[in-house]
């Protein structure tokens, strides 16, 4: 058992480490793909929140599928890190929006850090709640739900929806993000 748990600890720590690194390169991809709409697919193609949700999402199913094949088939640690996934995309909006809105703008040294703690609140939570048997009766809820979140993020780059999540900051309207977005 106190091996398990080494595994999963640095399983975790490797994890964090990869999909901080990967996600920090996605935030230039586009822009440094020439604006390719593949690469658009899975790299913030603007400065919304949404679309930087994508940098903490993909490259953590990437290890949530490295997980899947490398681990017993009786692990508990996919279903744990699906749900860590998903805290931690909702932690980017949650954080975002809270500090903003009570300091009426956002600094973009705290903005960065929000994704590294969301990183964080992902793997973190993979690894406390892998030793409960019991999330695994969730996996197949939780991945419905991935896959739908992947089907969401390469809907809304190429047709966002006009809600404040998708508007991008640097533009100055919700219409004219959507123009910025993906043709």
């Amino acid at each position: 058992m106190e091996r398990k748990i080494i595994h999963l600890k640095k399983y975790s720590v490797w994890g964090f480490l990869f999909t901080s690194a990967l996600g920090t390169l996605l935030h230039f991809v586009y822009e440094w793909s020439g604006e390719n709409p593949i690469a658009g697919l899975f790299a913030p193609v603007n400065e919304s929140t949404w679309e930087h949700m994508k940098m903490l999402f993909f490259p953590a199913v990437g290890c949530l599928v490295y997980a899947a094949y490398h681990l017993p088939d009786r692990s508990s640690y996919p279903a744990a890190l699906m749900t860590g996934i998903l805290l931690g995309l909702i932690g980017i909006p949650v954080l975002y929006y809270t500090y903003s809105g009570v300091l009426g703008f956002h600094v973009t040294a705290v903005d960065i850090a929000i994704f590294y703690i969301s990183v964080l609140i992902t793997f973190f939570t993979g690894f406390r709640l892998s030793d409960r048997d019991d999330i695994r009766r969730f996996s197949l809820p939780l991945l419905i739900l991935l896959c739908l979140l992947a089907f969401s993020f390469f809907l809304f780059t190429f047709s966002p929806p006009d809600l404040g999540i998708f508007q991008d900051p640097t533009a100055h309207t919700i219409s004219e993000t959507n123009e910025r977005s993906m043709p």
